[in-house]
């Protein structure tokens, strides 16, 4: 037996057996870039991408920080196409396209603007993505 194998089946037993992630669970899924764990538990429990109370973590903003960037961009990509909000909960710090755009994350920038998040947002300090995108010459 694959180590990895067997963990996912353990995984998958758990997660038909005691229903949909806990937040601290999910909120380590995200900031691993686990897509292929995402994946299926958006499969199993599709809630996860819109409830506010996965919401309230402010999953794609995690994303935005996970080191490996294609990992998180597959994972942006899942949780947008279930219908994730892209400007994430209201009342946080950052919009995850301004938290893309101070990182300077491109492709996560890119990948934000074409879900259509509002580009009028702004953050604590009163300024929207653009206004970053400018003060840092991008």
């Amino acid at each position: 037996y694959n180590a990895q194998e067997s963990l996912r089946f353990i995984r998958g037993v758990l997660d038909l057996e005691f229903g949909a992630p806990d937040l601290t669970s999910y909120r380590k899924i995200l900031e691993a870039g686990d897509h292929q764990a995402l994946a299926r538990i958006v499969s199993r429990y599709p809630i996860v991408a819109t409830d506010p109370t996965y919401d309230s973590i402010n999953p794609l903003s995690l994303l935005v920080n996970v080191p490996n960037e294609t990992n998180g961009l597959k994972s942006a990509e899942i949780l947008i196409e279930n219908q994730a909000n892209v400007d994430g909960p209201l009342g946080i710090e950052q919009t995850p396209l301004i938290k893309a755009t101070v990182k300077k994350k491109s492709s996560f920038v890119r990948l934000f603007l074409s879900a259509k998040a509002k580009t009028e947002l702004k953050d604590e300090e009163g300024k929207s993505a653009l206004i970053h995108a400018v003060e840092q010459n991008n």
